[in-house]
């Protein structure tokens, strides 16, 4: 069995807090702190009809957001730890010395996750700001040797006399299993394997590098540059990826990807189905809406920092508990950005704090109606974390929290009057674009990654073929566009994700849609989920319906033809 290793997603997350380590140890903290007898905490039992409880998070004070202090990480502190706990680990059997040892280690990486987090996010604030930009690239180099360790100290604990009692009494029984290395067994993390990752970040520096030189999005020859500046450097990414999967023994870099950073619970010939009637159910929809007036009904006007404010305050209000706390929380630290800049990176994202205990939400704005459900999809992820304490939820899950709340909110709003009604219907409609062009996208990274040796001539005709299997001559494409996607240069295959918990927030908004109050109330409840397992499960387990379930595309389609009023295909 290959080991399902904690490694870190470090650019950008557009998901809710980035991973730490295992949910399983990270509950070891709750365990210690609670005072309770050795033995007394189970982190893989949950007692039935009881919900889990969160992971307790580190104080953080009432700092606001700009007065979090950056402290560079001492990388050889860093490895003495980790060298020391290995050491012993090798001897020991004191289960509980052994405990509090793995948590100043598990503060240590927690710290230099958080380091890298405060610094990407100030450097994403000003990406001419020459002090992030070099902490940022260096945090990125060392991020290896960071995932690296991890993956060090559990083969020590799980080869330590104490294994068997750690299991016993604080894992559960198989939890060290996989990082037990048998003898002859080749280790992953070799010095080969560390360079990629690290050849893989410095590739990552040099996209955040490039963005730099880009013109406006709005000039003549965005996309040209961007095809110039940024392709090769994809290119490359994909290359170091191809050899990361291989040095790990996977055939591929979707399934090195998958089972590395998404464990996922599908499979690929279940979402390859599911294409299929995204092309056949949902392309012809999004002709027909983006071939019509739509764009210049709704999208016109400009709406402004303050407008988001208003409409996400208004349906937080509405809505109350959890939402509204997180809000509270949001406004009074200042744990968000959502204004123009003119060196300002061209993305939104939340990410989790671990060391401050506190979420923060990034927004770039486009100036209209779409960017007050960009602040609450967002705000969702924040809603999540606040509410879980940091969340470990996987890609696809934490995206259905963000999704689930765009919804919630446009049920809620009250305000701007005006716009409420334009957001709705803008909603709609980027719910059908997210169906689409995600599945697009998706469908183009595999193909990508299928590719020996490309070139940017090849790619763009890959890319050509893929734009006109889903639809996008109808809204206009430029060749070079697929050069402007962040995820795939900073969290490839993610993108999958959008799909499917856009499936899963649908559903929430027609179970409210059919009573009120009763979306709320499942969301309600989905908050303070943290834990990370299989997307599908999560769904079925929260009494709401796989994707992959025989005429489910086809009845969220019509859905989505209701709300938008079109005619379909053939009508």
């Amino acid at each position: 069995m290959k080991r399902m290793l904690a490694l870190t997603l470090v650019l950008c997350l557009l998901l809710s807090g980035c991973w730490a380590v295992p949910w399983a140890l990270e509950g070891l903290r709750a365990w210690k702190s609670s005072g309770a007898p050795a033995g007394a905490f189970d982190p893989t039992e949950t007692p039935a009809g009881e919900q889990t409880s969160a992971p307790t998070a580190a104080p953080s004070g009432e700092l606001r957001f700009s007065e979090l202090p950056y402290v560079r990480p001492d990388m050889d502190d860093f490895q003495d730890l980790v060298d020391g706990l290995c050491q012993e680990a090798a001897s020991s059997r004191d289960a509980d010395e052994l405990l509090d040892r793995l948590l100043e280690y598990y503060d240590a990486y927690d710290e230099f996750y958080t380091m890298l987090s405060l610094a990407d996010i100030r450097y994403s604030l000003d990406l001419t700001d020459e002090f992030y930009a070099g902490e940022y690239a260096w945090l990125l180099e060392q991020s290896a040797q960071v995932d690296k360790s991890l993956d060090d100290v559990y083969a020590a604990l799980a080869d330590s006399p104490a294994a068997s009692r750690l299991e016993t009494l604080y894992f559960g029984p198989g939890f060290l299993d996989d990082y037990r290395r048998e003898e002859g067994e080749p280790d992953v993390w070799t010095e080969g394997f560390t360079s990629l990752l690290t050849r893989e970040a410095n590739l990552q520096a040099q996209y955040y590098d490039a963005l730099e030189e880009l013109p406006p999005e709005t000039a003549w020859n965005y996309y040209d540059k961007a095809r110039e500046l940024l392709g090769p450097v994809l290119l490359e990414l994909v290359s170091v990826r191809r050899e990361l999967a291989q040095a790990a023994g996977y055939p591929d870099y979707e399934s090195f990807a998958w089972d590395w950073y998404y464990m996922r619970d599908y499979t690929p010939e279940e979402v390859e189905g599911y294409l299929e009637e995204v092309r056949r159910e949902l392309v012809p929809l999004y002709r027909e809406l983006w071939s019509s007036n739509f764009y210049w009904e709704v999208y016109t006007g400009t709406y402004t920092p303050e407008d988001c404010l208003a409409y996400l305050s208004s349906a937080v209000e509405n809505m109350g508990g959890t939402a509204l706390e997180a809000w509270a929380l949001m406004e009074a630290r200042e744990l968000m950005d959502i204004g123009p800049g003119a060196n300002k990176y061209l993305g939104s994202f939340e990410v989790y704090l671990t060391t401050f205990g506190v979420p923060f939400v990034f927004l770039y704005p486009s100036g209209d109606v779409s960017d007050l459900s960009a602040l609450a999809h967002e705000f969702g992820h924040f809603a999540n974390d606040y509410a879980s304490e940091g969340s470990y939820l996987s890609a696809d899950t934490a995206e259905l929290m963000s999704q689930g709340m765009e919804f919630l909110a446009a049920a809620y709003a009250t305000a701007p009057e005006a716009a409420v009604p334009k957001v709705r219907r803008s909603l709609m409609a980027e719910c059908l674009s997210t169906f689409v062009e995600q599945s697009a996208y998706y469908t183009f990274e595999k193909e990508l990654y299928a590719l020996e040796n490309p070139t940017l001539e090849d790619v763009d005709a890959l890319y050509a073929q893929v734009a006109g299997e889903y639809g996008f001559d109808a809204v206009g494409w430029e060749p070079g566009e697929w050069a402007t996607v962040p995820h795939f240069y900073t969290q490839p295959f993610y993108i999958l994700g959008y799909v499917f918990s856009a499936d899963g927030a649908l559903q929430l908004y027609r179970l409210e849609s059919r009573s009120a109050g009763q979306g709320l109330a499942l969301y309600e409840k989905l908050l303070p989920q943290w834990e990370d397992y299989g997307f599908v499960d999560f769904l079925e387990q929260n009494g709401l319906e796989s994707p992959f379930g025989e005429g489910h595309l086809r009845e969220l389609a019509g859905c989505l033809k209701e709300e938008l009023a079109l005619r379909g295909a053939g009508e």
